[in-house]
């Protein structure tokens, strides 16, 4: 068994945080599945360097959220249900989570999250 210390803990979220290029959001069914490897209807995608994209370490916690900030009317249209979210690396969804429904209304934003959390021994 490989035991991963707090270092390399920090340093996989790194590597992790520098490697995602996009997030996306989309109208799948909102079923939970742990077998989704891509979004079932893409609604919106931004690139990390953009404002509503945030790439954030908790080192103390090994946990990487890989958010992105959706506003109804903007990024995507007013009443869109938002029911999955994608960390994309070069084009290849590498997480996806999916959830029940929540719909976005005009002038409304919303943050959808995709926590990665690497388990320390």
């Amino acid at each position: 068994m490989t035991t991963i210390t707090q270092s390399m803990d920090q340093a996989l979220g790194d590597i992790l945080l520098l490697t995602v290029d996009a997030m996306a959001v989309g109208s799948g069914t909102g079923a939970e599945s742990s077998t989704a490897t891509s979004l079932a209807n893409r609604e919106h995608k931004s690139i990390t360097g953009n404002q509503n994209v945030a790439l954030i370490d908790n080192p103390n916690t090994g946990v990487v959220e890989l958010t992105i900030t959706i506003k109804g009317g903007l990024e995507v249209p007013a009443g869109t249900t938002i029911t999955e979210v994608a960390a994309i690396v070069d084009g290849e969804t590498i997480a996806v989570d999916e959830f029940p429904g929540v719909t976005i209304e005009a002038g409304d934003a919303e943050r959808f999250s995709v926590p990665i959390e690497a388990t320390l021994i």
